[in-house]
């Protein structure tokens, strides 16, 4: 019996906990300027405030330009003994929800405010006639596959608030000729700009701790890449298949060159490999037929298979005491009439 009680006693306070939450918060949805938003508030009836307010899911048939507001207004209906009253509550946008755009696919161009701290994961999804992308000076996270597939966007300005972007975050964008990566962003993750064919150099700020597989992958377009002072290694596949690249600058930081890092990379001609590599992946520089020199320091000790494959016009390299394994065919079909 005494059971049953506490049972009873938990449900009813369970049941006044919800009723003072829902009292206490509240959430409605708005249009304004043709954009639709989610409102969040807190307290209730005369005492009721606005908190923020979100970019809410737009119709796929949403065109033109979206300029989304640094704040809304909703209006707040409530009862008070009898009575009915309508207050105007306002609230700074905060964010762009996931998917908010998704599809959009006559979607031209988005100013975003400098209110709004987080793009949401595919936010702007596949909006392929976007154009023109301007990022407010407040957003610290772009999410996973943002723009994906953003066919029309030809370049973007990831400003200095920004800390982290999301895998694919700009992949598949295929007429994007310039990027300048803010100077907070910490990684440039999986597949970040994969298949930005039209991508013509990049630099990547000392900011960047990590890069992520096939983040360049595919970047046919690419000529230069400089990598900052603090990327602990360039990974699998990170400039595969980069066949206008003819100059890549790094600096003394990354202690690994990656698994089919530069396969492919046909128009490089020399590589300066820093004094902090340790390893040299398989296939790292497979079919860099134009290169012509490569410096290996005395840091690294292993030099995998097939690392330098078919790089037909390397006619010599200086191997260092240090090195203690090469893997099988590491220097296959090098050097002229190879």
């Amino acid at each position: 019996m005494n059971t049953t009680k506490k049972l009873m006693t938990l449900v009813m306070l369970l049941l006044v906990f919800a009723t003072t939450f829902d009292a206490a918060a509240g959430y409605g949805s708005i249009t304004q300027d043709g954009i639709q938003y989610d409102f969040y508030f807190s307290g209730s009836g005369a005492s009721a405030v606005g908190n923020y307010a979100e970019v809410a899911r737009q119709s796929t048939d949403f065109s033109g330009a979206a300029n989304i507001a640094a704040s809304v207004t909703y209006e707040y209906t409530y009862t008070d003994n009898g009575s009915t009253y309508t207050r105007k509550l306002t609230a700074p946008v905060t964010a762009i929800n996931k998917d908010a755009f998704n599809e959009c696919r006559s979607l031209t161009s988005v100013t975003i405010p400098n209110t709004v701290t987080e793009i949401g994961k595919r936010a702007f999804y596949t909006c392929y006639n976007l154009e023109n992308v301007t990022i407010g000076n407040s957003v610290i996270t772009i999410g996973e596959s943002a723009f994906y597939e953003c066919l029309g966007l030809t370049s973007v300005i990831i400003p200095n608030s920004v800390i982290n972007v999301g895998d694919a975050a700009f992949s598949a964008c295929v007429c994007l000729t310039s990027v300048i990566i803010g100077e907070s962003v910490e990684s440039i993750p999986q597949s970040c700009f994969y298949g930005c064919r039209r991508l013509t150099s990049v630099t990547i700020p000392n900011s960047v701790k990590t890069i992520g597989k096939y983040a360049f992958y595919n970047c046919i377009g690419l000529v230069s890449a400089t990598i900052g002072n603090s990327v602990e290694a360039i990974p699998y596949c990170c400039f595969y298949g980069c066949s206008s690249l003819t100059n890549v600058t790094m600096s003394y930081s990354p202690t690994s060159i990656g698994d089919k890092a530069f396969r492919g990379c046909s128009s490089l001609l020399s590589v300066d490999i820093p004094g902090s590599v340790t390893s040299i992946g398989n296939e790292a520089f497979y079919e860099c037929n134009a290169l012509t020199s490569v410096s290996i320091p005395n840091s690294v000790t292993t030099i995998g298979d097939a690392a330098f494959r078919d790089c037909r016009n390397l006619a010599g390299v200086t191997i260092p005491n240090s090195v203690t394994a090469i893997g099988n065919e590491a220097f296959y079909r090098c050097g002229a009439g190879a």
